[in-house]
């Protein structure tokens, strides 16, 4: 009916983001230096939250102990304006992913029903934790992943005549979702679905 959502502006973006997964009932900026914000939840008495606008190295993906999780989608990718379905067999998506991450990328037509499921995990070495090694014996911290295409190996083409791309994953720093790229074509028949 009336859920409690939370919606964030980027003035600097001109967009909206959310909803938000926390039950935020009062929202009050925190100037500490790094323009944070105090929140109170709904039906939780007794407790104050605080919400970081901008993470940093330190920062963790976590609301109230449980790891934040996250979906992204895209919107229907527009019409043929014509008579025919479409077809993918190759696509890539642009990601800075962390060598820790695995996400999964799955494509759905415009009935909501799935075409394809993928994984794409990041490679490379996650790094060491401070205090967690010796001096000299490993290197501090991961190293930076480069934004790259990384290819969607679809089990099979994807045929349809609308479509939309949804992407789920952990929440963790230094993860970033660029475009969805793919080659299609217009086939030469009416798909079933149409």
């Amino acid at each position: 009916g009336q859920p409690l959502e939370e919606y964030w502006y980027d003035f600097s973006l001109n967009i909206w983001t959310g909803p938000h997964s926390f039950p935020a009932a009062l929202i009050s900026p925190y100037h500490n230096g790094t323009n944070d914000f105090i929140l109170f939840a709904a039906g939780i008495d007794g407790k104050l939250w605080e919400s970081k606008a901008s993470p940093n190295a330190a920062a963790t993906y976590t609301e109230n102990g449980t790891p934040l999780s996250f979906v992204w989608r895209t919107t229907l990718v527009p019409d043929n304006d014509q008579l025919a379905a479409n077809q993918i067999i190759q696509s890539a998506l642009g990601l800075t992913l962390p060598s820790t991450q695995a996400l999964t990328v799955t494509a759905f037509d415009d009935t909501g029903d799935t075409l394809g499921l993928v994984s794409v995990s990041g490679n490379g070495d996650p790094g060491s934790i401070w205090n967690a090694f010796n001096w000299g014996a490993a290197t501090w911290g991961a190293a930076i992943t480069p934004f790259r295409q990384y290819e969607l190996p679809w089990p099979a083409p994807l045929v349809f005549k609308q479509m939309a791309v949804q992407i789920n994953g952990q929440s963790v720093g230094g993860l970033v979702i660029g475009n969805f790229y793919a080659k299609y074509q217009i086939l030469g028949y009416v798909g079933a679905q149409l």
